[in-house]
Formats: C-alpha cells, sequence, structure tokens
C-alpha cells in the first residue's frame, strides 16, 4: 500500500513537472513572440523606438559661431543667439506673394458693324471701354537662406529678392461701358455680338492693355515700390533680432 502511494506520489509529482515545463515553454514562445513584434515595429516605425528618443536627448544645438548674433554666452552652461534668416524667412512663408504695385489701365475699341457693301448709311459702330487694374506682386515663397546676407562688422542685413511681375491683370465685365450706337442714315437696329465675339473683343483689349503698360515701362515704378514696400515689411523684424541693425534690399540677380 504504501508503494502505491509512494508510486502515486511520483506521477503526480512528473505531471507536475511536465505541465509546469509546458507552461514555461508557452510563456517563454508568447514573450519571445512578443519581443519580436516589439522590434519588427521599431525597424518599421523609427518614431516609436525609444532608443531613438533616449538619442535625441543627448543632441546638440549648432556652435555659436555658426550664428549671426550672439546675444549670450555661457559656454558649456549654454548660450543665446539670433539668426536673421529664420526671422524674415518665417514671415516670407506667411505672406507668399506680396502685392507690391497697381496700375490702372483702360482701353477703347470701337466694335463696327459695316452693312450692305460696305456703305457707311447702312452701317453701325458702338465704342466699349474696358477698365483694368494691374497687379504687380514679388513671390516671397523663392526666399531662401542665400537670400540673405549679414555682414557683422557694420550690421547691415541684404535682402535680395526677386523682381516683381505682372501677375494679375483683372477686368471686370460689370465695368465695361458701352457708347451710343453710332448709325448710318438707313442702319437699323443695335450692335449685337454673339458670346465668342464678346470674348475675342474682351481678349484683345487685355493684351493692349498689357502692351501699353510694357510701352509705359510701369515695370519700373513696381520696381521701386517693391524695393520700398519690402524694406517697410522686414525692416521692423531686423531691428527686433538686434537693435541698429540695418536693411538694405535688393535684386536678386544683383547678388
Amino acid at each position: 500500500m504504501k508503494r502505491d502511494k509512494e508510486s502515486k506520489r511520483g506521477s503526480g509529482d512528473n505531471f507536475g513537472k511536465s505541465v509546469a515545463k509546458k507552461v514555461g515553454v508557452t510563456i517563454l514562445s508568447k514573450i519571445l513572440i512578443l519581443v519580436i513584434i516589439v522590434m519588427t515595429v521599431m525597424l518599421i516605425v523609427p518614431k516609436l523606438n525609444p532608443f531613438n528618443y533616449i538619442k535625441g536627448w543627448f543632441s546638440t544645438e549648432s556652435a555659436v559661431e555658426n550664428h549671426d548674433l550672439t546675444l549670450e554666452n555661457h559656454r558649456f552652461f549654454g548660450f543665446k543667439v539670433a539668426d536673421f534668416e529664420e526671422a524674415i524667412l518665417g514671415r516670407a512663408e506667411s505672406k507668399q506673394a506680396l502685392e507690391v504695385y497697381t496700375r490702372e489701365v483702360s482701353d477703347v475699341t470701337t466694335v463696327l458693324d459695316a452693312g450692305l457693301g460696305g456703305l457707311k448709311i447702312f452701317s453701325k459702330s458702338q465704342v466699349l471701354t474696358f477698365y483694368g487694374t494691374a497687379i504687380y506682386t514679388v513671390d516671397l515663397s523663392k526666399l531662401n537662406k542665400n537670400s540673405i546676407e549679414y555682414d557683422k562688422s557694420t550690421g547691415k542685413v541684404t535682402l535680395y529678392v526677386p523682381r516683381p511681375e505682372l501677375t494679375t491683370l483683372d477686368v471686370p465685365p460689370e465695368k465695361i461701358q458701352a457708347g451710343e450706337v453710332q448709325k448710318g442714315k438707313l442702319a437699323f437696329g443695335e450692335v449685337n455680338m454673339t458670346a465668342e465675339q464678346t470674348k475675342e473683343v474682351a481678349t484683345a483689349a487685355k493684351k493692349k492693355m498689357r502692351q501699353r503698360l510694357e510701352d509705359e515701362n510701369v515695370i519700373a515704378d513696381a520696381e521701386k515700390m517693391a524695393i520700398s514696400n519690402i524694406w517697410s515689411l522686414y525692416q521692423p523684424t531686423v531691428s527686433n533680432v538686434k537693435a541698429g541693425c540695418t536693411l538694405e534690399v535688393k535684386f536678386a540677380e544683383e547678388n
């Protein structure tokens, strides 16, 4: 009887050890799978990698000599600096296309509806006056780090900007003025045009307006205003970085 009890106890111990062993293997397998999953995720999504996060704690700022202005320098214990390019480019990004100049321009077009045989007594005509607004802008999105120069010896910041361009010539249809119809003695009715013909006349009028703006060299006035407006826009920014600094604005090809 005693032997039977010992036999049963041995069998129970072996069974327990077997179960514990299987449980241990199962847990170990799950842990191994979990580790593999975590490592895979870390490789696929670097942002989740804690090592990258910790590594960021020990990254250092650019040396004090690499900045435009040194406001404070406590060496190992830190420093305070300022950079013109960050201030200027940050503001340029919010502006993008800067409107620097507008000019009113007009064109007078005569529409002639010739009559039978080209005889004036059968013809009628009407004068159309188109009024437009030319808008010149400077594309500030083209500014980059190379657009800014700082002379530490003189405290002068030079900003190189693109030249202004005629980006919009707005000719509102509601501002088109139609004169009185002039008729020959035997002409009747109004001067009628189809939608397509009206569009062609308006396009031709805008083309003449652009040519007139070029002939009068309006771009020269736009360039003067561009320099003035951009200086007014960024001089406070430069002064805020450091009092006493001055700004000069030039066009990019002068760089």
